[in-house]
C-alpha cells in the first residue's frame, strides 16, 4: 500500500469511525429512553441488554452505514480540498480516479459486509429482538404460535397445525390433507405431534387415512397407524419455513426464501406479487447504497474547498435525505405499478451512480 493510500485512509477512517459511533449511540439512546422502564421492570441482565442492542445495531446498519460513509467522504474531501492537498496530488500526476480508490475500497468492503449480514444474520437477530421487546424483555419460556394454516398449491396439500413452539420447533395437533387435481382429498394424515428433523418430517402418534373419490374417509380401507415413537413421512416435501411462511414477516425472509416463496405461491394476486418483487429488489439494493453515495460524495466534497465545516454538514444531510426520499419514492411508484419493481427499488442507486460518474468526469 502506497503512502498516499495510507494517508487518505487515515484521514477518512478516523472521522468515519466517529460518525458511525455517533449515529449508533444516538439510535441506542433513543431506543433506551423508550424501553428503560421495561428493562428495570423486567430486571434485564446487562448481557441481555447488550445482546438486544447488538441486534438493533444490525437492524439499523443499512441506514447508518450509508449516512456515515457520505458524511465522512464529504468531510474528508472538503478538508483536503481546503488545504490544497488534492491540488498537490494532481500536480504530482495522481489522477482523480486514483485518489478515489481508498474511499471506494472501504465503501465496497463495508457494503458487501452489510449485504452478507442482511442475508445471514440480520433476519434472525431482528426477529429475536422484536420478540424480546414484545415480551417486555423477559425471555419467554415458550414461543408459541397457534392455529397455523398453510396451502401448498404446487402439490395440493393443506396443512393445519394447532400450535408450534418456536423455541424447539415442536408441533402439536397436525393435520395434512393431500388433494387430487380436482381438490378432492385422497388421504388425510393426522398426528398428535411432529417435528422437521434431518431434512424430513417426523410425525408421532397419528394415522394416515385413505379417502374415497368424494374426499371422505374410505371405510373400506383401514388407516395406517403412525408409530407413537415417531415415523418419517418422506411424502411431505415442505420444510419448516414453508409451513410457517404465512405467519412470518416478509422482512424476516432471506432473498432465497423470498424467491422460493413466490415460486411456491403462483396464485398470488398481481398487487401482492408486485409488492413482494419490489421488496425483494429493495433488499438487494439498499446494502449497496453506501458504495454509491460514496461515489457521489467524492466529487461533491472535492468541490467544497471554499465551504466551512457547517456548510459541508448541511450539504451532507441534504444529500442523505434526498437519497432516501428518492429510495422511498421509487419503492412507492413500483408498488403502485408506475415503475417496474426492479427500477423502483434501484432508482436511488441508479440516480446516485449516474450523478456521481457525471461529476467525476467533470472533475477530470
Amino acid at each position: 500500500m502506497k503512502i498516499m493510500d495510507r494517508y487518505i485512509l487515515r484521514e477518512f477512517l478516523i472521522p468515519f469511525a466517529y460518525i458511525i459511533a455517533g449515529f449508533s449511540m444516538m439510535s441506542i439512546i433513543i431506543d433506551l429512553f423508550n424501553h428503560l422502564s421495561e428493562f428495570i421492570e423486567a430486571k434485564a441482565s446487562m448481557w441481555l441488554i447488550v445482546r438486544y442492542y447488538s441486534c438493533v445495531f444490525l437492524q439499523t446498519l443499512e441506514y447508518i452505514l450509508p449516512a456515515s460513509l457520505l458524511f465522512a467522504t464529504i468531510y474528508t474531501q472538503s478538508r483536503m480540498a481546503k488545504n490544497s492537498e488534492l491540488t498537490a496530488m494532481r500536480a504530482c500526476g495522481v489522477s482523480f480516479a486514483r485518489m478515489m480508490t481508498p474511499y471506494l475500497a472501504v465503501a465496497f468492503t463495508l457494503s458487501a459486509t452489510a449485504a452478507i449480514l442482511k442475508e445471514t444474520v440480520t433476519p434472525s437477530t431482528t426477529q429475536w429482538a422484536e420478540t424480546l421487546s414484545d415480551n417486555k424483555f423477559r425471555p419467554p419460556k415458550q414461543q408459541m404460535i397457534n392455529n397455523i394454516s398453510y396451502y401448498n398449491s404446487l402439490n395440493n396439500r393443506i396443512w393445519t397445525i394447532g400450535s408450534i413452539d418456536m423455541a424447539d420447533r415442536w408441533m402439536a395437533d397436525i393435520k395434512v390433507k393431500l388433494e387430487r387435481r380436482d381438490n378432492s382429498c385422497y388421504e388425510e394424515i393426522t398426528a398428535k405431534s411432529g417435528k422437521y428433523m434431518d431434512g424430513q418430517w417426523w410425525f408421532f402418534d397419528g394415522r394416515r387415512q385413505p379417502c374415497n373419490a368424494d374426499g371422505i374417509a374410505d371405510k373400506g380401507k383401514a388407516p395406517v397407524i403412525i408409530n407413537p415413537a415417531g415415523e418419517a413421512i418422506p411424502l411431505l416435501t415442505e420444510n419448516f419455513y414453508d409451513v410457517i411462511s404465512e405467519r412470518r414477516k416478509w422482512e424476516y425472509f432471506t432473498t432465497l426464501e423470498m424467491l422460493d416463496y413466490m415460486e411456491k405461491h403462483p396464485n398470488i394476486s398481481r398487487e401482492g406479487l408486485t409488492s413482494k418483487k419490489t421488496d425483494l429488489h429493495a433488499r438487494l439494493a439498499i446494502p449497496w447504497a453506501g458504495l454509491l453515495v460514496t461515489l457521489f460524495g467524492i466529487p461533491v466534497g472535492a468541490r467544497g474547498s471554499k465551504q466551512n465545516a457547517v456548510v459541508s454538514i448541511i450539504l451532507a444531510v441534504a444529500l442523505f435525505l434526498g437519497f432516501y426520499f428518492l429510495t422511498q419514492f421509487g419503492i412507492f411508484c413500483a408498488k403502485k405499478h408506475i415503475l417496474w419493481p426492479w427500477l423502483g427499488a434501484w432508482l436511488s442507486n441508479i440516480v446516485a451512480s449516474i450523478a456521481g460518474m457525471v461529476m467525476i468526469t467533470k472533475m477530470r
